[in-house]
């Protein structure tokens, strides 16, 4: 086409200049470079990975402390925790807690305790095995920490500054090493290498690894506030502030990767210099405890913040393989990966109404103390009395002159919606919600007429203001009301007033109820 048009463009303005001389025609030769075609080589791309997200975590259980505010400890993989100095199994249910104190604990039961003044092995069935020949005066500050597979534990004995290595099974002392300075924190890495955190409440923290026969520090960022460790974990957490961690990777701290945290409202994040935060074994999430609650973040993402419980209270802390969280100071919560979500009850969708309140009782009232919600009766004052909110808080009434409580929470708790036989409900249901229960005779249970499951225990708790108490744990509201009455006064006022403030909303004790038969061993 293109020649064709060519052609008719010139005999067009040949018709037109037809009379003019013809223009000699001279030809020059043509030269033509050649095009050459340049392929870029492929180079293979390789896709970059994003980062998984962060693993979900659901609740197990959560229970509030009533017992020591000690150090807490748990098995391997988190089968059996220590927290407020009971030991539970990890469906919440609480296990007979060894007299002695207890360092560390076994998946299998075992356990190594604080008995005749040394460290030793306790088996599943509460028998003392062998104990270390090293001595302790100070156990109750003393740190122990599992190594892998629980073969080898630590022990920083914190009165005589040495820390010692020992084989688990027979309690032999591998190897020791003085330790100068208050000791803060043990831990294995996961090359199996010591670590050591040290420094007074009022020092700057030092961490340093035990390399031959002597530790060797590593360098921390300026104001380093807090150092935090997991067991056989790959980096260490050096807190500066509120909102900045610095990874170090363990053994040695070579490779830092500085992050900052997301955390919530600064006035009731727990701790007063920073929130409480630790890694978790792999190095690749943080597990944080500020005011919303339980939350992760990934150290090798975008931050992405994932609030997998809405309560903390304590330090939380990853189990040794990673796959539960665990917290324990003033209250005790285990969550684990792939656990779904659990739906509750709303508590405000519970009520507990008494038809009459018996002259002198007067309503325990929320209020705010310095950022903290507490429970103080009603025309008191945090500063005069004041007591922590209960788990699953609904109502509570108290009378000061007579010296009682009543206290009506609810739970929504997985133990005690499985289909078991009564007496077996009936004992899971006490040592769920009240461990602080001392051996009784006086346990009843029975199904109500719309086949709802209840129980109720009488005792008399001892100790340095002994109490009478009577306790009911009732299915109600998709969930369990518990309804605990204390009485320091009188045995026969504690019926007067059960009968008075409990009974009309919860109904009477059958007559025909069962009898619980109660063989659990006795306990601190």
């Amino acid at each position: 086409m293109r020649k064709l048009a060519l052609l008719f463009a010139l005999g067009a303005c040949h018709a037109t200049a037809s009379r003019l001389p013809p223009e000699p025609i001279t030809s020059s030769p043509v030269t033509t470079t050649p095009v050459v075609e340049t392929v870029a080589p492929v180079v293979p791309v390789t896709p970059v990975a994003a980062p998984a997200p962060a693993p979900t975590f659901g609740l197990l259980f959560a229970r509030r402390c009533t017992g020591y505010l000690r150090s807490g400890a748990a098995s391997p993989s988190a089968t059996r925790v220590l927290a407020c100095d009971q030991v539970y199994d990890d469906d919440g249910r609480f296990r007979a807690t060894p007299r002695e104190p207890v360092a560390a604990l076994f998946d299998d039961g075992a356990a190594l305790v604080f008995a005749q003044r040394s460290l030793a092995r306790m088996t599943a069935d509460g028998s003392l095995g062998a104990r270390a020949n090293a001595p302790t005066v100070d156990s109750q500050n003393d740190l122990v920490a599992l190594g892998r597979e629980a073969r080898t534990a630590l022990w920083l004995r914190t009165r005589t500054g040495d820390l010692v290595e020992l084989d688990t099974t027979s309690m032999r002392t591998l190897r020791r090493i003085p330790v100068t300075g208050a000791a803060k924190a043990i831990a294995y890495a996961h090359d199996g290498t010591p670590m050591v955190v040290r420094g007074a409440d009022d020092e700057a923290p030092t961490l340093a690894r035990w390399e031959g026969s002597s530790l060797v520090e590593i360098a921390l960022p300026a104001h380093t506030r807090e150092v935090s460790l997991a067991d056989l974990g790959t980096v260490a957490l050096a807190i500066t502030d509120r909102t900045h961690v610095t990874a170090l990777s363990l053994p040695d701290g070579a490779t830092r990767r500085e992050h900052t945290l997301d955390v919530g409202d600064d006035a009731t994040i727990p701790s007063p210099d920073a929130p409480l935060v630790s890694p978790s074994p792999d190095g690749r999430s943080v597990v944080v405890c500020d005011a919303r609650g339980l939350s992760l973040q990934r150290l090798d993402g975008d931050g992405t913040t994932v609030v997998v419980h809405d309560r903390c209270l304590g330090s939380p802390r990853f189990s040794a393989d990673g796959r539960t969280i665990v917290t324990g100071a003033f209250d005790v919560s285990l969550l684990r990966e792939g656990v779904p979500a659990r739906t509750r009850t709303p508590h405000d969708a519970v009520t507990f109404e008494l038809a009459s309140v018996p002259e002198g009782f007067v309503p325990w009232t929320r209020v705010d103390d310095r950022g903290q919600d507490v429970l103080t009766p009603q025309g008191s004052s945090p500063e005069n009395e004041s007591h922590m909110v209960p788990e699953g808080f609904v109502r509570a009434w108290h009378h000061r002159t007579a010296g009682a409580n009543l206290w009506v929470t609810h739970h929504d708790d997985e133990v005690l919606r499985l289909d078991r036989p009564l007496d077996a409900w009936a004992l899971a249901a006490l040592d769920v919600f009240d461990s602080t229960r001392v051996l009784t005779r006086d346990v009843r249970a029975w199904r109500g007429s719309d086949g709802a499951r209840a129980v109720e225990a009488r005792w008399r708790e001892g100790g340095c203001d002994p109490a009478d108490v009577i306790v009911r744990m009732q299915e109600h509201a998709g969930g369990v009301t518990v309804a605990r009455m204390e009485v320091w006064s009188s045995r026969a006022l504690r019926e007067r007033w059960w009968s008075a403030m409990v009974m009309p909303v919860l109904g009477a004790r059958p007559a025909d109820a069962t009898t619980v038969q109660t063989t659990r061993a006795v306990t601190r």
